[in-house]
């Protein structure tokens, strides 16, 4: 187990912060952001761009007038732009946050409700058409970000239908946590999951399971409470920037593979040890933040 753990655990700033490292495309020079026709997907950063435009009516007398008329019409394609986006987000490898807003109403409410509450990065005029930008936040505790962050009430849906389905991972038998000692575990500061070389899509909880299929992890294990910390997968692109978030004395485990089905694979004494973070500590699963590194 040496060698693969060196570290998990903050007692100051109760957070779980898994990353990966690895790759989604060789020929990306940004990956870890996904771009679109009308945005893009900033995962290192959590936020989501969309941008409008509307023409303006250069035929009114008051230019002033025009202009703002044309703003406004492009904040509303903005939106509507941004909804889209965020539809096309994957939650696991089996699902986008489409599949969920067409299954649960609940969440459909409240990702509109957080587009209407996102908020105007850029504004600018190009001859004839003006052009906005906007942005929402993925994650975030609500007092901290200028608009709602949109992935709470996308995980609370995710965690419900996992649940239902049975897809929830299995704890620890009592007899193999007790190889673990839990004043080791709670030196540590983060968890990291290095999948260097392997193609990966980002999403908000992606699905870690062993190499038999158990799962390790997935959204059942997550916090989703819109008055604190969402927890989810958090992106950097190298150790070092992982660590910034982790912490210096991280558990680092390393990613064997990826499966059929897109999930993150990692080795049965690897899982056996995320399985034991989460039974002895299992209140820093419910708490801060989860993150991937590609």
């Amino acid at each position: 187990m040496k060698g693969i753990v060196n570290g998990l655990f903050t007692l100051a700033m109760v957070s779980l912060v898994l990353f990966c490292v690895g790759q989604t495309n060789s020929e990306d020079t940004k990956p870890l952001v996904q771009t679109y026709d009308t945005g893009s997907v900033d995962w290192e950063n959590g936020l989501i761009y969309a941008v409008g435009y509307a023409a303006v009516d250069t035929k009114m007398e008051n230019p002033d007038q025009a202009e703002l008329m044309a703003r406004r019409g492009a904040e509303v394609v903005a939106r509507r732009n941004l909804l889209e986006i965020i539809g096309k987000v994957n939650i696991d490898s089996r699902s986008t946050v489409n599949n969920l807003m067409l299954e649960s109403d609940t969440v459909s409410s409240w990702i509109k409700g957080c587009v209407e509450g996102s908020f105007i990065t850029k504004a600018w005029r190009e001859g004839n058409k003006y052009f906005v930008e906007v942005c929402i936040p993925m994650f975030g505790k609500p007092t901290e970000s200028k608009s709602p962050p949109v992935a709470p009430g996308i995980l609370e849906g995710m965690k419900k239908k996992l649940s239902e389905s049975g897809a929830v991972p299995k704890e620890l038998p009592k007899d193999e946590l007790s190889k673990y000692d839990p004043k080791e575990i709670s030196k540590y500061t983060g968890i990291i999951i290095d999948a260097q070389g392997l193609k990966i899509n980002p999403g908000l909880a992606p699905t870690i399971v062993d190499e038999l299929g158990n799962i390790i992890i997935n959204a059942t294990d997550l916090e989703s409470e819109y008055s604190g910390m969402a927890v989810l997968m958090r992106y950097a692109k190298s150790l070092e920037d992982a660590k910034k978030t982790v912490g210096e004395n991280p558990a680092v485990f390393k990613a064997s593979g990826v499966n059929d089905k897109g999930d993150i694979v990692v080795n049965k004494e690897s899982g056996g040890f995320l399985k034991a973070i989460k039974k002895l500590g299992g209140w820093i699963f419910q708490s801060g933040l989860l993150a991937l590194i590609l």
